[in-house]
Parts: C-alpha cells; sequence; structure tokens
C-alpha cells in the first residue's frame, strides 16, 4: 500500500470515507487533510506513516498542531493560486 495523495479515498476505522484534499509534511512528518465524502462535511487531520506496508492514519488532536498545519496548508494553497495566476 501507499500513503495517501490528493483524491484518494480512505476508510477510516468508523467505516466513514473520506477523501484527500491535501498532503503536506512538517518535522519530517507526512500529514495528509481528509475531507469526508457525506453531509455534513467534517474535515480531518492526520498523520500518515506505513507500517508492514500498512498505511496508518493518527488523527492530530492537539489544537496547536492543527494551527500550525492549516498555517502551512493556507501558505501552500496561497502559493499554488499565485502561480496558476497570469
Amino acid at each position: 500500500m501507499e500513503k495517501l495523495c490528493f483524491g484518494e479515498t480512505a476508510t477510516l476505522a468508523n467505516d466513514e470515507e473520506y477523501t484527500c484534499f491535501s498532503r503536506i509534511e512538517k518535522d519530517g512528518k507526512d500529514y495528509v487533510f481528509l475531507m469526508s465524502n457525506t453531509e455534513p462535511v467534517s474535515v480531518k487531520i492526520a498523520e500518515q506513516n506505513l507500517i508492514n506496508d500498512e498505511l496508518t492514519l493518527t488523527m492530530v488532536s492537539d489544537v496547536e498542531t492543527k494551527k500550525e498545519l492549516l498555517k502551512i496548508y493556507k501558505k501552500s494553497f496561497a502559493s499554488s493560486v499565485e502561480r496558476r495566476m497570469s
């Protein structure tokens, strides 16, 4: 198995499907932003790892870590939009 990339779907332990809409690295760790495929829409941030060729997702629960990752995501998204503007 491979790590999640943009547009790929994962089924979480609660049997709900989430789609990856962003992947970032921070301090050598690989994080994904996940959006639920059902209403009401829910967004989660998870650290992803491959352990014995199995993908594991650990939800980020620490508020400060979430804020830091969200800042990185916002900066990355803004840069991506700016590069595509003509």
